[in-house]
């Protein structure tokens, strides 16, 4: 969808996953990476915090989703 331009889309295929299931650490991340991306740096901040609290410090999608913060921030 990126590609294309059609990054609604693209969000709503990242929370249609997490909400099919919310302990896929995977699309919490890479739906912030996709803000992130397009520059939309408060949804990529707010996504990025979503992922930290849903999957819990140890898990690898957090940790990269703290460094990630750590950057933007």
């Amino acid at each position: 969808y990126a590609a294309i331009g059609h990054y609604e889309d693209a969000i709503r295929d990242f929370d249609s996953a997490i909400h099919l299931n919310p302990k896929r650490g995977h699309a919490y991340y890479e739906k912030a990476e996709f803000y992130n991306n397009i520059g939309r740096k408060s949804e990529a901040i707010a996504a990025y915090q979503d992922c930290i609290n849903h999957m819990g410090a140890d898990d690898d999608y957090a940790k990269w989703s703290k460094s990630a913060l750590a950057k933007i921030k």
